[in-house]
């Protein structure tokens, strides 16, 4: 190769690696600066710190792990749950929630026994006058309950009054009855007081409808339909109860007063020499019927009957 092709090419290389070895150099120094602006401009991280769960989100844990086990029919593991929360807790909107979950249970389960204690159980709260007694919702879910029943037979083409139903099936409706009329008496005795007469004459109505549902036969069903109006009946001929719109308070009125005749006013337009004669036709009325008996006495007396007159027989 010649001698100055050698050097043009070892120039070329030389340059070369020149340019390189500057770029090289002066990358080290721009580095940090440039990682020093990324650093500046990025947020500082957030440390991440879990809080503690506080009771109330503990308590909606555990209310949802017992929903979880009704949804999946477990009704003795969610029975277990709800039975710890109510004992744990004195929140009344959690008991609440968890009274209501806890009848369902029962009467899904078909614990018929367990479901009357704890209705019984209400029951006596709401008459001792416990502000926290909840015995309306736990009665609604009875109700419920029973509708549920006559709905599902209805879903599979059977009838609740068909006595060739299985024996568990028979049992099984007619403890569902004796809950839903224990509910119907202690209706009518909660209505006994007037501040609460309307909330239980409104169960009264559902709980004798849902009994009806799940009638032995048709006349059983219409007994408890009109079992309503004979107790409105009943309760309106015990007393009557006339509620002021003015005070707000309550005067009792007599059962046999049903309405009072007042004479009516005479009319605008009506002269004022009309009244007196109006008010004497009656005493006209009065003088002619008083004298209608004598006349049959002498129409009925024969010619031959003797005259009394003692002046009569000197006549000719």
């Amino acid at each position: 190769m010649p001698l100055n092709v050698r050097r043009f090419y070892l120039s070329i290389f030389l340059v070369l690696a020149g340019f390189a070895i500057l770029s090289s150099a002066q990358t080290p120094s721009q580095s940090p600066v440039t990682t020093t602006q990324a650093a500046a401009q990025q947020p500082a991280p957030v440390p991440n710190i879990q809080q503690a769960p506080t009771s109330g989100d503990i308590m909606r844990a555990r209310i949802s792990k017992a929903k979880a086990f009704i949804a999946v029919r477990n009704y003795n593991a969610a029975i277990y749950e709800l039975e710890n929360i109510r004992k744990e807790t004195g929140d009344p909107a959690v008991q609440s929630v968890v009274n209501v979950l806890l009848m369902n249970s029962y009467l899904e389960q078909g614990d018929y026994k367990r479901a009357q204690d704890f209705l019984n159980e209400f029951y006596n709260q709401q008459k001792a006058g416990r502000p926290t007694a909840n015995y309306m919702a736990i009665a609604g879910q009875v109700v419920k309950g029973a509708r549920g029943r006559a709905d599902r037979y209805k879903a599979l083409g059977l009838s609740v009054g068909d006595r060739t139903l299985p024996l568990d099936a028979l049992n099984d409706l007619e403890k569902m009855r004796e809950t839903v009329e224990l509910v119907i008496t202690q209706s009518k005795e909660i209505g006994k007081t007037p501040a609460k007469t309307p909330d239980a004459m409104a169960m009264l109505e559902e709980a004798t409808q849902s009994r009806s549902m799940i009638a032995r036969d048709d006349y059983d069903a219409k007994r408890w339909r009109d079992e309503v109006a004979d107790t409105r009946e009943e309760m309106a001929n015990s007393r009557s109860v006339v509620l002021s719109a003015v005070n707000g308070e309550n005067q009792t009125v007599p059962g046999q007063l049903v309405a009072e005749n007042k004479p009516a006013p005479p009319p605008v337009g009506q002269p004022q020499s009309q009244t007196p004669a109006t008010r004497q036709s009656p005493r006209m009325t009065l003088r002619s019927t008083s004298r209608c008996p004598s006349s049959p006495t002498t129409q009925n007396r024969s010619p031959n009957s003797p005259n009394k007159n003692p002046h009569s027989k000197n006549r000719p």
